[in-house]
């Protein structure tokens, strides 16, 4: 699907989901989105009419992607694991290889600036933009730990923290 339809084309659908079919735990970016209900076949229902309000707009979903699955397992969905709690509370956590390759960015981005190559005032444009992104799932112990690395980047002469590394 080409990606500027998902900015204006989609609206309609988002509305159709939310208000036509009563969807309350919904999740979209651009032309991906994630639809939670606690009853399977109303999922499919619901599938089948999202397939055909995307034929009206002249689209077809991906068949590999397009599923009904239980939440019971762990999905990912734009950078984040979705996990639904027997109370009925979604978790969201970040994907681990997200945090691992954040960690390694950081690390690069404090040498250069510790080189002159770069400003501290970029490094920490380019954290706080993650920590935003961190944020939006279940993540504060996480949020906390990373905090306490990229001070520790900072205060090391050569950028590398033993003690943090073995926490995250």
């Amino acid at each position: 699907m080409i990606q500027i339809a998902g900015i204006s084309v989609l609206d309609e659908l988002d509305h159709f989901i939310k208000e036509q079919l009563g969807i309350k735990r919904y999740l979209r970016y651009m032309d991906d989105f994630l639809l939670m209900h606690e009853d399977l076949e109303y999922l499919e229902y619901c599938k089948d009419k999202v397939i055909e309000k995307l034929a009206e707009y002249g689209f077809e979903p991906n068949p590999k992607k397009t599923k009904v699955i239980p939440i019971t397992e762990e999905i990912l969905f734009l950078g984040f694991y979705y996990r639904l709690t027997e109370t009925g509370k979604i978790i969201m956590r970040l994907n681990p290889a997200n945090v691992k390759q954040e960690r390694k960015k950081l690390y690069r981005l404090v040498a250069k600036a510790k080189k002159g190559e770069s400003s501290k005032a970029k490094v920490d444009e380019c954290f706080n933009g993650w920590k935003d992104h961190a944020a939006k799932g279940t993540s504060y112990q996480l949020l906390r730990r990373m905090e306490a690395y990229y001070k520790e980047l900072w205060r090391n002469q050569d950028g590398i923290s033993t003690d943090q590394n073995k926490r995250l």
